[in-house]
């Protein structure tokens, strides 16, 4: 039985997703920095091809290495700086996930709808990252978001919508919407359990 007919009758939970501290940010911008000096960029959202992610995480290990990085903790630390790095960052692991409808980013705290709840998964980083996430997506998308030009739309490879808005115009920090469309078929008890539709409206 697949994981749709499990979902019924049962409350699934979005995937939890490791808050980044203040370390982990300086560890991800000491890094980014010989990443340029390298001149080696990280995978867009636009790959989609998984060796390439691969051979940025050995690149990203190289340099912790290099720069005298803990050999016991190099694994995870160019772990947490490819994942924040590469194609949308924090939010990637959020995608993947099918019954995940949008994500909503506020000054870095994280909500999701998912599977018709809302959930609220706290602060997972501060706001300067998700900020230059954001530029770094609209950049790739051949877009500007910076100075006189506050908001883009991006169309990710999956379909999805990313939108975002920084200040001057928003209120709430860094802004970040990404939206889904029919990643998931509903069956038809589903719909009815979330309240789309009730038996009376077949008859």
């Amino acid at each position: 039985m697949d994981n749709a007919s499990n979902s019924v009758g049962k409350t699934l939970q979005p995937p939890l997703v490791h808050p980044l501290d203040q370390n982990d940010l300086k560890l991800i911008e000491r890094v980014r920095e010989e990443l340029v000096k390298r001149g080696i960029n990280p995978p867009s959202w636009r790959e989609t091809d998984p060796e390439k992610r691969r051979r940025f995480f050995d690149e990203v290990r190289s340099i912790l290495i290099d720069q005298g990085e803990n050999r016991t903790a190099v694994n995870r630390n160019a772990q947490i700086v490819t994942d924040a790095l590469s194609g949308v960052g924090l939010l990637d692991q959020l995608l993947r996930d099918p019954y995940v409808e949008e994500i909503f980013v506020r000054n870095g705290h994280v909500a999701v709808e998912y599977d018709g709840t809302f959930h609220h998964l706290g602060k997972l980083a501060d706001d300067s990252y998700f900020e230059n996430l954001a530029v770094h997506v609209a950049d790739q998308g051949g877009a500007t978001l910076r100075g006189d030009r506050p908001a883009v739309l991006i169309d990710l490879p999956g379909g999805e919508r990313f939108t975002a808005i920084v200040p001057r115009l928003s209120t709430e920090g860094t802004a970040i919407n990404i939206r889904t469309f029919g990643r998931r078929v509903r069956t038809l008890e589903e719909m009815e359990k979330t309240g789309t539709f009730t038996r009376r409206n077949l008859s």
